[in-house]
């Protein structure tokens, strides 16, 4: 097999597993556990797992500069952390489809935060792309409906809060992330993220669930985070960034038609339609730049953070 047909897959698998995320969620909420200790599961069991396997194969990847903590704490409060209540709210509270919309309102956050904050321009293609996400969004989550007291309004603030958290990785670490290899920003993330969700959830019910239920979590943490990017970080050895972002984008797709078919969530045109406008600025924003270095990862990694 060549290196394209490798790259693509790995890709791929990376794109299915962040996609089915959503799902695999909504099968542990029916064990009766909380978002917020669903979250201090999923990254505390990720961080764990990544610390032994760091401290045998590569120990190098735990050291880092003082200079550099300020980013990755902010990293682990924001990206991690808070990013990781905020989307598994929204999916406890509303659909997976509608969740990972809202989630992937993330790019145009970034040109938001990147023209107030780097000085980036506004041009009129990330305008075009902000409008179509708003328009998109408002389908979504059916605000053309007459009643709005009918809303599911914890559920749409989790995922514009998921896509707003999520944005923030590109922000603030556009110039240290560079600096650091992959691993080691991923691994203080998931830390300095545990710690946060310990902080707030202080989960009490660790000997309530069903061995299938922590099977489940255990799938949900290992899976959807450390392998999902392991195989994204591989296939990124053996793809252009160009074509890794666009099979990546993937990943809205599988997450509503898994939703659909496993879970029966209904999806009406007009939510179609408000999903396709939000792909469509995703797709405008997310174009990168070709990268002629291709074993430069940590450049072509920077946009991507933990699901």
């Amino acid at each position: 097999m060549n290196e394209q047909k490798s790259g693509t897959i790995f890709i791929l698998g990376a794109a299915t597993l962040w996609g089915l995320q959503g799902i695999l969620s909504k099968y542990i909420y029916q064990s009766d556990i909380s978002p917020l200790d669903l979250a201090v599961y999923k990254v505390g069991i990720s961080f764990l797992v990544l610390l032994v396997g760091l401290v045998i194969f590569k120990p190098q990847h735990l050291k880092v500069q003082k200079k550099h903590l300020f980013f990755l704490i902010l990293y682990g409060l924001t990206g991690v952390g808070l990013f990781n209540i905020s989307l598994l709210t929204a999916v406890y509270y509303s659909t997976v489809s509608t969740a990972v919309t809202l989630m992937y309102t993330a790019p145009a956050f970034v040109s938001i935060l990147s023209a107030l904050f780097l000085g980036e321009a506004f041009t009129k293609t990330k305008l075009f792309a902000l409008m179509s996400t708003l328009l998109g969004c408002y389908l979504v989550v059916g605000g053309y409906k007459i009643d709005w007291a009918s809303l599911n309004l914890p559920g749409v603030i989790a995922g514009l809060s998921a896509g707003f958290t999520y944005a923030l990785y590109s922000v603030i670490g556009k110039k240290n992330v560079q600096k650091l290899h992959h691993w080691t920003v991923i691994f203080y993330g998931l830390g300095f993220g545990t710690l946060l969700l310990l902080i707030i959830a202080r989960p009490t019910a660790i000997g309530h669930y069903s061995s299938l239920t922590w099977l489940n979590i255990i799938i949900l943490s290992l899976g959807t985070t450390l392998l999902a990017f392991l195989f994204y970080v591989r296939g990124l050895t053996l793809l252009e960034a160009s074509k890794a972002s666009i099979i990546s984008s993937l990943e809205p797709v599988i997450a509503v038609i898994s939703a659909a078919i496993f879970l029966n969530e209904a999806i009406s045109l007009s939510k179609f339609f408000g999903f396709l406008l939000v792909m469509l600025a995703v797709f405008l924003l997310t174009k990168p730049a070709k990268i002629h270095d291709t074993k430069n990862e940590h450049q072509k990694t920077e946009t991507q953070g933990l699901r």
